[in-house]
């Protein structure tokens, strides 16, 4: 497949993202670890994780992502990103991101201070964004309910659009988030309830990308329909 045919792919999986738990909740426990099998036109693909570990009153989440599609048994598109965040009394404190993108590098580093959110993009650009900035990491529920996002590839705030699609079952719910710029739509499912990542699903030139939940802190799960 065409390296052009899946830049694509970069783009939709951070063009969108996150859910803020509440403070409260954050002190007791960390949310449940995340696995998904990243799925293309119906071939694996690679593997999407989120790790969540208390440090004292600090939420720390690591975010893991290895990707490959193959031609002829030929490698022809890798992308992997690592991602850690630093989350305290709700609002994101820290995030560090590395990223490449089948060749094409990409390194962001946020930290707050007294101003907002201190950002230095991928090209090298330092900004402010707003210091309750939401990050594009999906496992974060509350990604639903923002204009604008921080891309946690290469450190660009993003205007979003969020639609509710519908209840699915056994109280899932779907929304649809769309980045204004260039209209790429994301299907994402939470947990209507539980307000837990549950799906992911994107066209990217022409090929469904699905995420499938494989398992949540360790115990396997059944896909959502």
């Amino acid at each position: 497949m065409p390296r052009i045919a899946l830049r694509a792919f970069g783009i939709a999986i951070f063009a969108l993202g996150g859910l803020i738990w509440q403070a409260t909740a954050w002190a007791a426990s960390a949310p449940s670890d995340i696995a998904f099998n990243v799925i293309r036109g119906g071939d694996p693909m690679g593997r999407h994780t989120v790790a969540f570990r208390q440090d004292g009153d600090k939420l720390i989440v690591e975010i893991a992502i290895d990707l490959e599609v193959r031609f002829a048994f030929v490698p022809v598109f890798r992308y992997s990103h690592r991602n850690m965040e630093t989350w305290q009394n709700g609002r994101l404190v820290r995030l560090e991101s590395v990223t490449n993108d089948d060749g094409t590098k990409h390194k962001v580093l946020a930290e707050a201070t007294d101003g907002g959110l201190r950002v230095t993009d991928s090209s090298g650009r330092t900004y402010m964004a707003p210091a309750d900035t939401i990050p594009t990491s999906y496992w974060n529920k509350e990604t639903i309910r923002r204009k604008e996002l921080l891309n946690s590839q290469d450190g660009k705030m993003m205007p979003v659009h969020v639609e509710t699609q519908s209840d699915a079952a056994d109280g899932v719910m779907h929304y649809r988030l769309i980045k204004t710029e260039d209209g790429i739509p994301v299907d994402v499912w939470y947990g209507k309830e539980s307000r837990d990542w549950m799906k992911l699903a994107f066209v990217a030139r022409g090929t469904r990308i699905d995420y499938e939940l494989a398992s949540r802190d360790g115990r396997a799960q059944q896909a959502v329909k």
